[in-house]
């Protein structure tokens, strides 16, 4: 033992255990900042539609949706939603208003739900939004 932080003479490598231990721990750290970052970046700029439908219950039939760059009183009544086999994707399907304003029929696909930008909107505004444009 030659006083090293490693207790290694300098000629001695390191336990192979010791490489792999390093690297997932390096592994599970680098993950963790990467999910933290995406679940931000979803806060911020929205995730696509049928993510958020697939975590409600009815798959969201009633509740409204908007994208984030639309004004407050814009947003998408859901209507119908047909998951495809996999559960990891599907259609949608519902009314759009735009600035108040109904802009569609009362069953219309939802344009670009494909797209990283939609977020619920909360029960509340949900509830006074229906009162708008109905």
């Amino acid at each position: 033992h030659d006083g090293s932080p490693t207790g290694l003479r300098a000629n001695e490598s390191l336990p192979e255990a010791f490489y792999v231990l390093r690297s997932f721990v390096w592994y599970l750290t680098c993950e963790e900042a990467w999910r933290r970052g995406t679940m931000a970046a979803q806060a911020k700029h929205g995730v696509k539609l049928f993510e958020i439908v697939k975590s409600l219950p009815g798959f969201g039939i009633g509740r409204t949706v908007t994208r984030t760059t639309w004004p407050s009183d814009s947003y998408w009544r859901i209507v119908d939603v047909k998951p495809k086999v996999d559960g990891k994707s599907g259609k949608v399907w519902g009314y759009k208003v735009w600035k108040g304003e109904k802009q569609t029929s009362d069953h219309c696909k939802v344009f670009g739900a494909a797209k990283k930008v939609w977020t619920l909107l909360p029960k509340e505004a949900h509830a006074e939004a229906g009162g708008k444009a109905e």
